[in-house]
């Protein structure tokens, strides 16, 4: 309690005296305005979409849908677990969990380490990538990272609408924004059964466009 009440403002003191201050969405440039801060630039998240590109991966044979995180976020994926437990069982698919560890009842799990050097394929086996949140402050931070990878990837996302990821999934455009459990349901059942190549299409050139280490490096220098 201590400690984090002595680091409570460490962010906003940090801000204040920076030259300027780099954040990855509309939310985190409020709260650096909020807090005196004179340069503020916004730069998203980005990847090297060469290195993704240079993949090839076989779709596994077994319908697959694909989270990749870490152990302290894995409880965002158990709050959509039974619409994806329903999916599973009525398509006999699985969850392929990239990067934590999980026991979850009646699902098929298929849990790997995360590594750099093999987390592309893993992505590009799968059949749908998601990417569930919570609305709290914490969650409008995020910069949609999960989103951008599955998409640079070419497989089809659905996201919770919060924070950023409105802004980087167009709803049945590019990807899917899922509100309720049964939402989450209906689209990875949808995509079980198949969309229109056009949203990974569009996915994968909205990566080109604005989520590219290309498209990125140029702000830096302005």
């Amino acid at each position: 309690f201590i400690i984090r009440y002595l680091f409570s403002n460490k962010i906003p003191r940090l801000m204040k005296k920076a030259t300027c201050v780099i954040v990855g969405n509309e939310y985190l440039y409020n709260y650096a305005k909020l807090n005196s801060c004179k340069d503020i630039r916004i730069i998203p998240t980005v990847v090297d979409l060469a290195r993704y590109d240079k993949v090839t991966a076989k779709k596994d044979e077994q319908f697959t849908i694909v989270w990749i995180g870490s152990q302290a976020t894995i409880h965002y994926l158990l709050q959509i677990i039974e619409p994806i437990t329903r999916v599973c069982n009525l398509v006999n698919g699985k969850l392929l969990i990239i990067g934590a560890k999980i026991k979850i009842p009646n699902v098929q799990l298929e849990l790997v380490d995360w590594s750099e050097d093999s987390e592309v394929e893993y992505l590009k086996s799968a059949h749908v990538g998601i990417m569930p949140l919570s609305e709290n402050k914490w969650d409008l931070g995020k910069c949609g990272f999960k989103i951008i990878q599955y998409m640079a990837s070419g497989v089809p996302v659905i996201a919770s609408p919060v924070g950023v990821n409105k802004t980087i999934i167009t709803d049945t455009k590019n990807g899917f924004l899922a509100y309720t459990v049964d939402e989450w349901f209906n689209y990875i059942y949808a995509i079980y059964k198949g969309i229109d190549k056009t949203v990974t299409d569009n996915a994968y050139q909205n990566i080109v466009s604005n989520y590219n280490i290309r498209y990125a490096a140029p702000l830096l220098t302005q």
